[in-house]
């Protein structure tokens, strides 16, 4: 992550800073039903609350090749 500190004062930031994109959806059918997602694994795995389907996206790297 890049960052340039702007006030006058020492910066706050980890050293290990970085950052994440999350995804989210929100998916319907013809016949108007949602669908919603339990978690296989992490905090929520296994407490029986419904959500609608997130993520994270993974880096990608492009090449001038790739445009």
């Amino acid at each position: 992550m890049l960052a340039y500190w702007l006030p006058n004062t020492p910066h706050t930031l980890p050293v290990n800073a970085t950052h994440r994109v999350g995804v989210g959806a929100f998916v319907m059918n013809d016949k108007r039903e949602v669908l919603v997602v339990q978690e296989k694994s992490g905090v929520l795995k296994g407490l029986g609350i419904w959500k609608f389907p997130t993520g994270v996206v993974e880096p990608v790297k492009f090449s001038a090749q790739d445009m």
